[in-house]
């Protein structure tokens, strides 16, 4: 509010003839500059004893200066109501006053100065009070409409809180169109090539930065409607070469509401400056075959140090030069200290994906990474775990037989950090890998394999995870909760 109130003062000292200049006709000055405009005004008021006062004004100025506060001022409230995550329906009637034709979403609102003003205020306060509603332990609002044509959902994620996303990630570049594939020596060709975000931290990003609350009016211009999500976090081991300029553009260029934050990411490349960036070269061949050569580069190296090095950057005190504290009372420490918190952006979610194609992020290491995201979020946040690249082989069972929940627990990639898992996401293969469950696969064996899968998720709920979810193709999802006390046990659900 101050900032747009100073924005009128300093940069158009006519703010006060707006309110009234805005929607009376003007004409050209005679001779003048292209946007020269000149204005006519009469302002009429009630007087003493009934009588009336008339003022007459005359304003000329160039009209370009006089809307430049207006455009600034535009430019503050929605990055204002963006950060709150506000519809754009009610966006766009809280900034009617701004416009000289209420118009477009903003149809309907009253062209009056004043109750355009009373509709900015009414939008603000009730903002701050859906807000407050959420801080105090609302967690979560949801409303879905549907309609013949449309499917709208609306919902907020509380505190504005940011989302990290961590673990393996590559530049993925497709070779379309390959000849070959067949293992000979001779020189292949192919159409072109595109390159794309590959592993989990690049896919994850690029989900969560899309979700808007409607659909952008021109997607390749400029992203109007809020983003669901504040901030998303990538935090990835790349190297300062050409292919990890490529991976960071790629993220940040992910989604048109350019709500990306590689900064940390950036960071840390710096500490390691002979690390590679992974690369996975995709042959797709003429065929419909598709080859890969991929190399782990960096991702081979990420270790929990560096990953703790980079979630203990987050905090905003983390980069800040040592205090001298011998000179300071115990209340001006405790002030620095809750500046300092109050600083610290709020953090809601911790993604990590693909630990079996992170060997140095594995097992107790592993464990490490989520007990030290969990101390850096709201009430613990959530910790999510997404599995890829389970290998061939990694639990051995009787035919028929489960893998018991001790065996689990001593598993050497996520045995020590299953137990911290509130959200874990694997295919069913994978989960045939990992417990030891056997599916047919054909439509008479439906329900049989229903079964084993919900016997396979069971292990997993056992050992302490709170929702697990299984994606099975064109078959869709088997999904799974806990109970309600390990629910209490991660406030944030």
């Amino acid at each position: 509010m101050l900032y747009l109130s100073l924005t009128y003062l300093v940069l158009n000292p006519l703010f006060s003839f707006l309110s009234s200049m805005r929607n009376l006709s003007t004409t050209k000055a005679a001779g003048g500059p292209n946007d020269d405009e000149q204005d006519f005004v009469e302002y009429t008021s009630s007087a003493f004893l009934g009588q009336t006062h008339t003022m007459v004004t005359y304003t000329r100025a160039s009209e370009s200066v006089m809307c430049a506060p207006l455009m600034i001022d535009a430019a503050v409230w929605c990055d204002y109501f963006s950060r709150q995550s506000w519809h754009s329906d009610r966006v766009a009637k809280a900034l009617a006053y701004l416009f000289r034709v209420a118009d477009g979403l903003a149809s309907g609102v009253d062209p009056g100065f004043f109750r355009q003003m009373q509709e900015l205020e009414r939008q603000v306060v009730g903002m701050e009070e859906s807000k407050s509603f959420i801080l105090k332990g609302w967690k979560e609002r949801k409303r879905v409409r549907i309609r013949p044509e449309e499917k709208t959902t609306e919902w907020a994620i509380p505190h504005d809180a940011r989302i990290i996303c961590a673990g393996l990630a590559c530049v993925d570049m497709q070779l379309n169109s390959a000849s070959g594939g067949d293992g000979g020596e001779g020189i292949e060709t192919f159409a072109g090539e595109k390159s794309i975000g590959g592993g989990s931290v690049s896919m994850a990003c690029k989900t969560l930065s899309r979700l808007c609350h409607g659909p952008p009016l021109q997607e390749d211009y400029m992203q109007i409607t809020p983003p669901v999500v504040h901030s998303v976090i990538p935090l990835c081991k790349i190297g300062n070469d050409d292919t990890g300029n490529k991976l960071l553009k790629i993220l940040e260029n992910s989604s048109v509401c350019r709500n990306v934050d590689t900064t940390y990411t950036r960071l840390a490349r710096q500490r390691d400056p002979t690390s590679r960036t992974a690369l996975a070269v995709l042959p797709i061949y003429q065929d419909g075959r598709r080859g890969c050569f991929f190399d782990a580069a960096s991702n081979g190296t990420f270790s929990a140090r560096d990953m703790v090095s980079m979630i203990s950057s987050l905090s905003a005190g983390a980069n800040a030069p040592p205090l001298d504290t011998s000179q300071m009372t115990n209340e001006e420490i405790d002030d620095y200290r809750e500046r300092l918190e109050d600083l610290t952006p709020d953090y809601g979610a911790f993604l990590f994906g693909y630990p079996h194609l992170l060997p140095r992020l594995q097992g107790e290491a592993l464990a490490q990474v989520f007990l030290e995201a969990r101390s850096i979020m709201v009430d613990g946040g959530l910790i999510a775990l997404d599995l890829n690249g389970v290998p061939e082989g990694s639990f051995q069972t009787r035919e028929g037989s489960l893998r018991s929940l001790s065996d689990l627990r001593n598993d050497p990639v996520i045995g020590m950090a299953i137990e911290h898992v509130d959200i874990l996401h694997l295919n069913e293969d994978e989960l045939c890998l990992l417990t030891g469950c056997e599916l047919s696969g054909t439509a008479a064996s439906e329900l049989e394999d229903e079964y084993a899968i919900a016997s396979g998720v069971n292990l997993f709920l056992r050992a302490g995870v709170c929702v697990v979810a299984v994606t099975r193709g064109p078959k869709g999802s088997f999904v799974s909760c806990n109970n309600a006390e390990r629910f209490r046990r991660t406030p944030m659900l």
